[in-house]
């Protein structure tokens, strides 16, 4: 099955859903970007093109929906009667937020909601995961073999055999994997699932020195393209008066595995550093990962939020746990299914 077909039946599944529950002209939903870039490989479907943003943003802006995360929350909250709310969000910080996806909102008057990742903040290597599908669905040469050595002593070797160099054919299908769809296929692609396996339960000073050694053994640096935004980028950003800012967690960690004292630091210091950051009273949270630990729901309102966000596709409705919002990922599609599955939202 091809991936336009999945994304197509994905699309006719959740049209037919949301068809029966705006019959009502009740609750909302909540889109979820990363990214507006025309990316290399893009493994976790978490880029769209800006062209095709435009062209989304510009249907939004008819429709007359569009609100950001908190304002969507508050509808739910109170039940207010009225067409559904459509909530359009970001995660992580990346610096095409900015410079690609915020004067496409402001030609078409679309607020938007953007959970970013404080401690990414002015750091151009902070977003581990592209250096991983950057070294190994694009990079056309790389060494053989791979031998890495963790802090806590573990020891991990790969032989990327024939695949060491990759032709044209095989960077094409590295290019079309989608890795939570698909199994991986061949070395390089099991290879990056692998290390992505071990490296996202890591603190950020375990992971980076890894990273590092990725780095000099491929002989790869960060495009300039795949940074954050820096911290005066930021503060820029926040002023327009479309730009909502909410927490993501200091260090983009896993708050299923972390000790609570860690999760407790990461959600109180972020959302400090970013009300620092921004002067914006921050009353939205987006689960990195889109999980959550036994503790995190108090966590999350001890800080100070009112709404929180997962990563799980689905709609929102009045009376939905608003410390759990589902979130529905946006990939790269035609605009007709884009149209049809907010069509089906606006009750149209």
């Amino acid at each position: 099955m091809t991936h336009s077909l999945r994304a197509y039946l994905r699309i006719l599944k959740w049209r037919l859903a949301f068809r029966r529950l705006f019959a009502s002209k009740r609750g909302g939903l909540i889109l979820l970007y990363h990214r507006v870039h025309d990316c290399g490989a893009d493994p976790w479907r978490m880029a769209v093109r800006p062209e095709s943003f435009d062209r989304q943003m510009a249907v939004l802006g008819r429709l007359g929906l569009a609100s950001n995360v908190s304002e969507l929350a508050e509808h739910l909250a109170q039940d207010t009667p009225g067409a559904p709310r459509i909530a359009v969000s970001f995660d992580d910080g990346y610096v095409d937020n900015k410079d690609a996806a915020l004067p496409i909102l402001e030609r078409y008057g679309v607020p938007a909601t953007f959970y970013i990742t404080s401690g990414a903040i002015g750091h151009a290597d902070a977003f581990w995961w592209d250096r991983l599908h950057r070294i190994f669905l694009e990079e056309p040469r790389l060494p053989r073999d791979l031998a890495l050595t963790f802090a806590d002593g573990r020891t991990f070797q790969w032989c990327l055999g024939a695949e060491a160099a990759a032709g044209p054919d095989l960077l094409a299908a590295c290019k079309a994997w989608s890795a939570d769809l698909n199994a991986p296929s061949g070395p390089r692609q099991r290879l990056m699932r692998t290390l992505w396996e071990m490296l996202e339960p890591l603190e950020a000073a375990e992971r980076q020195p890894i990273l590092q050694e990725l780095d000099r053994w491929s002989g790869t640096a960060p495009p300039a393209d795949e940074r954050p935004m820096t911290k005066a980028e930021l503060r820029e950003f926040a002023r327009s008066p479309l730009v909502e800012i909410g927490g993501h967690t200091r260090n983009h960690v896993d708050l299923g595995r972390v000790a609570p004292e860690v999760a407790t630091r990461e959600i109180a210091e972020d959302r400090q550093a970013l009300r620092d950051l921004t002067g914006q009273d921050l009353r939205s949270f987006a689960l990195p990962f889109g999980r959550m630990g036994r503790d995190t729901r108090d966590l999350i309102l001890k800080a100070g939020y009112s709404s929180a966000t997962t990563s799980r596709s689905g709609r929102c409705e009045p009376g939905s746990d608003l410390m759990q919002l589902p979130r529905l990922q946006v990939e790269e599609m035609p605009i007709w299914m884009f149209e049809s599955l907010i069509s089906a939202v606006a009750g149209r």
